[in-house]
């Protein structure tokens, strides 16, 4: 879904499989990935608060992509720039 351009539904889809397993860590760090990659640069807040949401959650579980890392950590460099807007 994601790769065909069909971003809402792959968000649904994580969505529900979190809700099916909350603990399935590849769920968190992709709906993380997708949110703050479809956040047309941060003007989307609903997806930059997923976004957060599902980073957390997956370091949570004990993620440990430094890949991942350095991207939420510059993701929340901005975070107050990111909201208040």
């Amino acid at each position: 879904m994601e790769r065909d351009g069909e971003d809402e539904q792959a968000i649904a889809e994580y969505q529900r499989s979190i809700e099916l397993d909350p603990t399935f860590i590849d769920a968190h760090k992709n709906l993380a990935i997708l949110c703050h990659t479809l956040s047309n640069t941060y003007r989307v807040k609903e997806r930059v608060n997923l976004a957060y949401e599902h980073y957390e959650r997956y370091f949570a579980l004990g993620g440990k992509d430094p890949d991942l890392r350095a991207m939420y950590n510059d993701l929340l460099s901005y975070k107050d720039q990111i909201l208040g807007m």
